[in-house]
């Protein structure tokens, strides 16, 4: 008699992305749109783990964020772009064009700039930072 009042755990237990809500007496569950998963549907699904993605082959899969995006990289034909210090070139088919994907510790339009690792790792107590190649000394 004391407890007819029925409590909304969806009020309390939201969904992200886009999820709907359906309250049961105990608890909650989220009906999560396509490409998002988790208890509030917060996590983004990596669509490039799926196999039947229409990619050429020799291209790479690169997941897009929000939802079930992707777009295809293809390596670039010719020499479109020159990548330097073990980049790749690679051709974006959404954008129509090329660019670099630049190896750990080199950024930069052609893959020339040094990311200077001292900028993320300060030294404490008055220590100098030395920056090299994808990592930095004390």
């Amino acid at each position: 008699e004391f407890c007819k009042v029925q409590i909304d755990n969806c009020n309390y237990n939201s969904c992200e992305n886009g999820g709907t809500c359906v309250n049961y007496e105990d608890h909650f569950k989220c009906i999560c749109p396509m490409g998002f998963e988790g208890e509030r549907c917060e996590l983004d699904i990596d669509v490039c783990l799926f196999h039947n993605l229409s990619c050429a082959p020799g291209a790479m899969c690169m997941n897009k964020s929000h939802g079930f995006n992707y777009t295809c990289l293809s390596p670039c034909i010719g020499n479109t772009e020159v990548c330097a210090n073990g980049g790749s070139c690679i051709y974006d088919e959404d954008n129509k064009r090329s660019h670099c994907v630049c190896a750990r510790g080199w950024t930069g339009q052609t893959c020339l700039e040094n990311i200077n690792d001292c900028e993320i790792n300060q030294c404490q107590n008055g220590g100098t930072c030395e920056d090299e190649v994808n990592k930095y000394r004390y």
